[in-house]
């Protein structure tokens, strides 16, 4: 009997047991179909709320567009005013130009007008009186046309006379110049013989230097350079007819060949590198 009793108590322990977990099933699984709804209900929620607000936006949006539109077609129409007042007061203000200058113009005629007027009248005068006086001065002018024409012979003999005088002192200057110049040659070819003939030598030791070849005489005044001491050097040369004396200057590299050459019968030359140059640039050059 107790074992019967301690087995239906634990059948009824057991039932209990097994209802309370059926409620708590139960219940979890309410609260699973309630939380669901609730999630759904949140999603539609926030849908219909989406699409409340894209609504909302594009209505704002269109809103916003068609009042830039609108100022956009307020500020042209605003320009195109101005434009249209800017416009009308300069062709007004060309108008008022016109207006003065077609009031100038015309002053400007009568003025001319008027003083055409008066111009031809002082011409007129003037005319009148210049034909009194022309009629004087012809008068004058025809007694002394033969007065004149006998000077103007006069004078035209004298000048023909200065000009053959002229012609003549023309034609004897240049047969003096003409003279002058052959003489220069002539003075220029000795000169340059001179220096050939002093290159030669006395005795014919040394040979004779082309002072026009600028290789030649280079190299010539390069070796006096070389054989001569620093400063001036000098050297004379007597010649039956002449006498030759030599200055050889030499400053560093450079060397320069100084003659001075003295005839018997008293004329006296100077050259420098074998050309002709004055007493002055001789002693000037040779200078210690």
């Amino acid at each position: 009997e107790i074992e019967r009793a301690r087995i239906e108590r634990k059948r009824l322990e057991e039932e209990k047991q097994a209802k309370v977990e059926e409620e708590r099933r139960l219940a979890a699984e309410e609260k699973r179909k309630a939380e669901e709804a609730a999630e759904k209900a949140a999603a539609l929620a926030a849908a219909k709320r989406k699409a409340q607000l894209d609504s909302i936006k594009r209505v704002t949006e269109e809103a916003t567009r068609q009042a830039e539109e609108e100022q956009r077609k307020q500020e042209i129409a605003r320009k195109a005013a101005e434009l249209a007042a800017k416009q009308k007061v300069q062709e007004e203000r060309k108008a008022e130009q016109a207006r003065l200058a077609a009031l100038e113009a015309e002053r400007l005629r009568k003025a001319e007008e008027a003083r055409r007027i008066e111009e031809e009248a002082t011409a007129k005068a003037a005319a009148d009186e210049a034909a009194r006086i022309a009629a004087e001065e012809k008068a004058k002018a025809d007694a002394a046309v033969a007065a004149a024409a006998a000077e103007q012979a006069e004078m035209e003999a004298e000048r023909k006379k200065q000009e053959a005088a002229r012609i003549a002192a023309e034609e004897e200057k240049r047969e003096k110049e003409e003279s002058a110049r052959k003489y220069k040659e002539q003075l220029a070819a000795k000169q340059q013989e001179i220096v050939k003939s002093t290159d030669a030598g006395s005795a014919g030791e040394k040979k004779e230097i082309d002072y026009n070849n600028q290789e030649e005489r280079e190299k010539y005044l390069s070796e006096l350079a070389e054989n001569y001491n620093e400063g001036v050097t000098w050297e004379e040369i007597k010649e039956p007819k002449r006498t030759i004396t030599r200055a050889i200057v030499v400053h560093g590299e450079q060397a320069d060949e100084f003659k001075k050459i003295r005839y018997n019968w008293g004329g006296i030359y100077y050259f420098k590198n074998g050309q002709s140059i004055t007493q002055g640039l001789f002693q000037q050059g040779t200078k210690g």
